[in-house]
C-alpha cells in the first residue's frame, strides 16, 4: 500500500473525513526568487499530518467551516476526523455535504458560508 497522500480526484469519488483543506502561508516567488511577500494557498492534508490545531481549515467538499477532532487515548476513541460546524456556524452543511454527518443522499451542495 502506498504511503503517498490521496489525490483530490480520489477524495471526491470516495468521501472521507480524515483529510481536510488547510490554508498554508507560503513565501511568494517572483521569477524563481524569494520575495518579502507571502501568499496563501489551500492545501489538502491528512488530519493526522497537521501540526497543532490550525484556525484556517475547511471541508474539502463543500468548503464550509469544520472542527478538527483528533484521536483520543481511550479504547472507544475514533480516529482523526473532522466535523461540520453546521448550526453553530449558521449552515446546513451537516445535511447537504457529501461528507456531512447527517447526509442522507441526494444532491451535494456547497456551503452557504464558504471559508475563503
Amino acid at each position: 500500500m502506498s504511503q503517498e497522500p490521496e489525490s483530490r480526484e480520489n477524495l471526491d469519488q470516495k468521501p472521507t473525513k480524515v483529510s481536510c483543506e488547510v490554508k498554508i502561508k507560503r513565501i511568494k516567488l517572483v521569477d524563481g526568487v524569494k520575495t518579502d511577500k507571502y501568499e496563501y494557498q489551500w492545501t489538502l492534508k491528512r488530519i493526522s499530518d497537521i501540526p497543532g490545531k490550525p484556525k484556517d481549515v475547511r471541508c474539502p467538499y463543500c468548503h464550509g467551516p469544520i472542527r478538527l477532532a483528533f484521536q483520543g487515548r481511550g479504547h472507544n476513541s475514533k480516529m482523526d476526523h473532522f466535523e461540520h460546524l453546521g448550526e453553530k456556524a449558521g449552515t446546513t452543511d451537516r445535511k447537504t455535504c457529501l461528507a456531512g454527518e447527517g447526509f442522507e443522499g441526494g444532491e451535494h451542495q456547497m456551503s452557504s458560508k464558504l471559508v475563503e
